[in-house]
């Protein structure tokens, strides 16, 4: 409008504002990608310490499976199982809320001090159950019908856990200041002498079960010793009575939820006791020790940098854009990996465990798949937390309890270990399920389902193709690790990982292209 009253026509170029839509929205997918791939590569180094933290394990499956029987395996499960649900019930995740607290402190003494805070209220809660159990173990022993021997192992095993408390703090601790090369450091050394310590005590003493007891409590204790001394000067031991309260409050629907966490996933074996026998229950030990693979190695790295960094990356533009994309991502990852396990696990075990133990493989697909939407669930939990409603978690684990006890019933004494692992399959569908629906309603993500439908269609047919490979042994292995290294690589060149994403990975793994 003019100073004498005129109108001055404007001309708009719809062409320029489409042009500088399809800039900024390249922008921003190229800045999604950019923070995917970040994540990833964080993940990556993250990944590669839970894989020290695990691999000694999956190292000593020959020894284990040769020097200890069946039902020594049993009886470590169900002592891992009774020290877990101790712990929860009195309180283990007590510091749940230390990234938050860290976050939100605004000065370096009160960072420190949330940090002392968790550590004390870990060790404490900690050390309670263990004077609980070693008080109660005889007639634990008593309730699982199991020998006197036991009670004093579980006695003797829960020392552990007053270590791996303060160890887990200490690690939170390494996470919040990105000390990826430290974290993977440490945990390189505990790989070690855990091995060491296991090789001497169960294959050279043969201390049976008590071996591996004894291997856990050592090497827990010296681990705690060990980062004692390094983080506790810089640390200090100023407790906040304060933290400690605000604590306990925000951790109380995620410590209920935990409980019926710790129903779904472990009373499979106390179902299998009853139903089949001790033997049952090394028997799914074994399948659960290869299902939970996936999650150990892709989904639990990949928790541990996004936790910290989830809060931020929501209030990006196009959030829920950026959170689909990089659920696709995590599935992708996911079903590549799950792929190489299956194709690779048959003549895995075949190969490094007796024959008492092969009966255990029908269930591990199913294992796997329940540990697959349980890390779905996990993520698109997101909006309770974001929006400060955590007795949704509570609603939805405690609603998949129920589901799990019915199917537990029906399956186990009809298919035994196979039956707990359609249960716990099915059981996590239902929960991922409730967690997507509401979790959506507090904060919405878009996610590319017809793409993520075609990963697992892509993904299956490398695995029924893998299966069809003629050979045995080792050059089955080798054979079928390279078979889906290649399908894997060759997924990104599909229609389903969109042209602008494989155009971006494309510029950020070629240094010489602009």
């Amino acid at each position: 409008k003019l100073r004498n009253g005129a109108l001055l026509p404007i001309r708009l170029d719809t062409g320029c504002f489409r042009r500088c839509a399809s800039r900024g929205s390249k922008q921003l997918q190229e800045r999604h990608v950019n923070r995917a791939r970040e994540i990833i590569n964080r993940s990556f180094i993250y990944a590669i310490g839970n894989i020290l933290r695990g691999i000694a394990s999956f190292v000593m499956l020959p020894i284990y499976t040769r020097y200890l029987a069946p039902r020594d395996y049993g009886v470590i499960e169900l002592i891992s199982v009774v020290l877990d649900l101790a712990l929860l019930l009195l309180g283990a995740r007590v510091a749940v809320g230390v990234y938050k607290f860290y976050s939100d402190a605004n000065t370096e003494d009160a960072k420190r001090s949330v940090i002392a805070t968790s550590l004390a209220l870990m060790i404490g809660v900690h050390a309670l159950a263990v004077t609980v159990i070693i008080i109660l173990n005889k007639p634990i022993a008593r309730l699982l019908d199991v020998s006197s021997d036991f009670g004093l192992a579980l006695s003797v095993y829960s020392l552990s856990a007053v270590f791996a408390a303060a160890n887990e703090v200490f690690f939170s601790y390494l996470k919040i200041r990105d000390r990826a090369v430290t974290y993977v450091i440490v945990n390189f050394v505990k790989l070690c002498l855990q091995l060491a310590l296991n090789i001497v005590l169960v294959a050279y003493w043969q201390l049976n079960y008590w071996g591996v007891v004894w291997s856990a409590v050592i090497s827990s204790a010296a681990m705690a010793a060990g980062f004692s001394v390094a983080l506790l000067p810089k640390l200090g031991l100023k407790v906040s009575r304060a933290y400690a309260q605000e604590m306990v409050r925000f951790s109380a629907p995620i410590v209920l939820a935990s409980l019926a966490m710790y129903y779904i996933t472990f009373s499979s074996r106390y179902f299998l006791e009853y139903f089949a026998s001790v033997d049952a229950v090394g028997l799914y030990a074994l399948a659960n020790k290869f299902g939970v693979m996936i999650f150990t190695l892709v989904a639990v790295p990949f928790s541990d940098y996004w936790s910290a960094r989830q809060f931020d990356m929501a209030k990006a533009q196009g959030a829920d854009r950026l959170f689909g994309q990089v659920f696709f991502y995590l599935v992708v990852i996911m079903f590549g990996a799950g792929a190489g396990l299956l194709a690779l696990v048959s003549d895995f075990v075949h190969m490094s465990a007796t024959e008492l133990y092969w009966s255990a493989l029908p269930a591990i697909p199913w294992i796997a798949g329940a540990y697959a939407l349980q890390a779905w669930g996990d993520y698109f939990r997101f909006g309770f937390f974001y929006t400060s409603n955590n007795r949704y978690i509570t609603y939805a684990s405690f609603a998949t309890a129920v589901v799990i006890t019915g199917l537990y019933v029906f399956w186990i004494p009809r298919d035994g270990v196979l039956g707990a692992g359609k249960a716990s399959f099915v059981a996590s569908l239902v929960r991922f399920l409730i967690v997507y629906f509401f979790g959506q309603r507090f904060f919405g993500i878009t996610v590319p389902w017809v793409r993520v439908f075609g990963c697992a269609a892509y993904f299956a047919g490398v695995v029924f193709a893998a299966s069809l490979l003629p050979f045995s042994g080792t050059q089955a292995l080798l054979a079928k690790g390279f078979f889906v290294s290649v399908f894997f690589v060759a997924f990104f060149f599909t229609p389903l990982i969109e042209r602008e994403h494989r155009a971006i990975l494309w510029r950020q793994i070629s240094p010489g292209t602009s």
